[in-house]
């Protein structure tokens, strides 16, 4: 809970100083030392505190406050967090927006790892009918069940909450020559504009999502 250092500062007289510091933040990781009888010399150097936030501005009759122990607000408003990273007493105006252009190179991205995954796994499993050249996992059963796993993932249907966003071509993929994905970016922004929390439910949603 807790995790002790000796420093030395340099100095001649009293040049070392023991530094006992807390393993949990925030108030509830405060640090009661009883020496007895002993006087040891402590001193607080960083008193234990929670961040404390209130959700509402100066102007508000009944402002929300909430406190955190990590310095992240979570849950105050849906599917936002907020991380506090210094004091102000000035109102700070926060604004969110889909960031549409984000999630889409993020798609990109994925496209490409699965398309050099493919690319990897189409070279190692080759065969060569003309110079009889066979890749180092020719014939391996694993290879084609990794494969089959794959495009089976990509074909499938997911649950979200939109029927008419339940699979990956419904997001601008598709499969295209040689079982590469294709990224259709105008098809993604129709159906990211229609209903970007399916979208995120497609993707990343845990066990019904991709």
């Amino acid at each position: 809970l807790f995790s002790a250092a000796v420093l030395r500062d340099g100095s001649r007289a009293n040049g070392f100083s023991l530094t006992i510091s807390s393993n949990v933040s925030g108030r509830r990781g405060e640090l009661l030392i009883d020496s007895g009888t002993v006087d040891l010399g402590l001193s607080t150097l960083s008193r234990a505190r929670d961040a404390v936030v209130t959700l509402g501005g100066s102007n508000t009759v009944n402002p929300i406050v909430l406190t955190s122990s990590t310095n992240r607000i979570d849950g105050a408003v849906q599917g936002v967090k907020f991380d506090l990273l210094s004091a102000s007493t000035e109102d700070v105006t926060v604004t969110v927006s889909q960031d549409r252009a984000g999630v889409a190179e993020s798609i990109k991205t994925f496209v490409e790892k699965y398309n050099d995954a493919i690319d990897k796994l189409n070279e190692k499993s080759s065969f060569n009918s003309d110079t009889l050249e066979r890749g180092a996992l020719f014939g391996d059963s694993t290879v084609e069940l990794v494969q089959s796993r794959l495009y089976r993932d990509v074909l499938r249907s997911y649950r979200t909450s939109d029927a008419d966003v339940n699979h990956l071509f419904s997001a601008g993929l598709r499969l295209g020559t040689g079982n590469r994905l294709e990224f259709n970016q105008t098809q993604f922004e129709a159906a990211y504009d229609r209903s970007p929390q399916a979208v995120e439910e497609l993707f990343n949603k845990a066990q019904t999502g991709f």
